[in-house]
């Protein structure tokens, strides 16, 4: 009996051993794989909600009241969305569940997270879903947010996946890939340059005039024809703006993120006789972030989602510590990262 008990033991530990050797085993791959990145990059915080089901997608800065906005789905897809309202060290957060318009639990996506005023946008199935601002920022148990109503692109052929805001409007894009998210194929490269790009991204003005009720012009800030529209990448997950630069944040499953990086200046000078128009019969002005635009590429780890730039950083929002894909606990992707840029200059 004492050897049965001694064999079992040894074979419990062994194992244990085992599955030790493999965590580190990840670990050193992945700093070994990404050692450029993590040269250059700061390890912030631990992303709240992680052992709880909750995904990672949305990620945004509300720089009133000093605070990161954080929205995601649950991986039973029964339990309404989340979003997670951070301090700036991580050391603070609370979350509330979202509720559509009809009083269910809001079971959306949740790709992208952004704010304008007293809004919150967040990505919803056939467009942007609208929620009070202050609703989420409230903290107390059981807090939930309720959908206020939303702002359709159903006109562009537009299944949003990120959203964010930038001097004046509010951008929404689709995410593409070859697998099983293709697009329409009149967003594939319209203006014939020789990109691959496949998806597209559109814009629309925040008005100051508002008027809740109204379908039209300023229905929740947002005006109602879009400002522009935008030739991206596939496997788009986020995009933010700063320093007359263009960032797009791009992953997919295991494979490398890619934060591409684009001179704004020669994004909006990109202007081709090829216009979008949509179903008013207005035309939009069409960009292109393209080759010709392109000037550095961070690769970082996968799954990278929404990023925003804050305190002369990037900050990149990851999936891969929620339970639904698990390696990222065995690697760094249950930390939130901000990335330097540009690098300081050695002197």
């Amino acid at each position: 009996m004492k050897k049965k008990i001694v064999i079992i033991s040894t074979v419990v530990i062994a194992l244990i051993a085992l599955v030790m050797l493999a965590i580190l085993g990840f670990k050193a791959y992945d700093h070994i794989r990404y050692n450029d990145f993590y040269d250059v990059a700061n390890r912030e915080f631990y992303i709240p909600g992680l052992m709880d089901g909750f995904v990672p997608q949305g990620f945004d800065y509300v720089e009133e009241e000093k605070v990161f906005i954080a929205c995601g789905y649950m991986n039973d897809d029964e339990e309404a969305s989340r979003v997670y309202v951070i301090s700036e060290d991580g050391d603070e957060f609370h979350y509330v569940e979202l509720v559509d318009v009809n009083g269910d639990p809001y079971t959306g996506h949740t790709g992208g997270i952004a704010y304008y005023e007293e809004y919150a946008y967040i990505t919803g199935a056939t467009g942007i879903d609208v929620f009070e601002l202050g609703e989420i920022l409230k903290p107390g148990k059981d807090s939930r947010a309720f959908c206020r109503g939303s702002i359709s692109t159903e006109a562009y052929d537009i299944d949003p996946a990120f959203c964010f805001v930038y001097d004046g409007e509010l951008y929404t894009g689709e995410f593409q890939d070859d697998g099983d998210y293709q697009t329409d194929k009149k967003h594939h490269d319209p203006a014939k340059t020789g990109d691959t790009n496949k998806a597209l991204m559109v814009s629309f003005g925040l008005s100051s005039y508002y008027n809740e009720a109204d379908e039209g012009r300023g229905r929740f800030y947002v005006e109602p024809l879009p400002s522009a529209m935008y030739s991206i990448p596939s496997r788009v997950q986020g995009v933010c703006v700063a320093d007359g630069k263009m960032f797009l944040s791009t992953s997919w499953g295991l494979d490398p993120s890619n934060i591409y990086v684009y001179d704004l200046e020669k994004v909006m000078g990109a202007v081709n006789s090829t216009y979008a128009k949509n179903t008013y019969g207005v035309t939009i002005p069409l960009y292109f972030v393209n080759s010709l635009a392109h000037i550095d590429t961070i690769e970082a780890p996968p799954m990278a989602e929404e990023i925003v730039f804050h305190d002369g950083k990037l900050w990149i929002f990851n999936e891969s510590g929620s339970n639904k894909y698990i390696f990222g606990k065995f690697t760094t992707g249950n930390y939130l990262y901000s990335y330097n840029y540009p690098q300081p200059v050695e002197e």
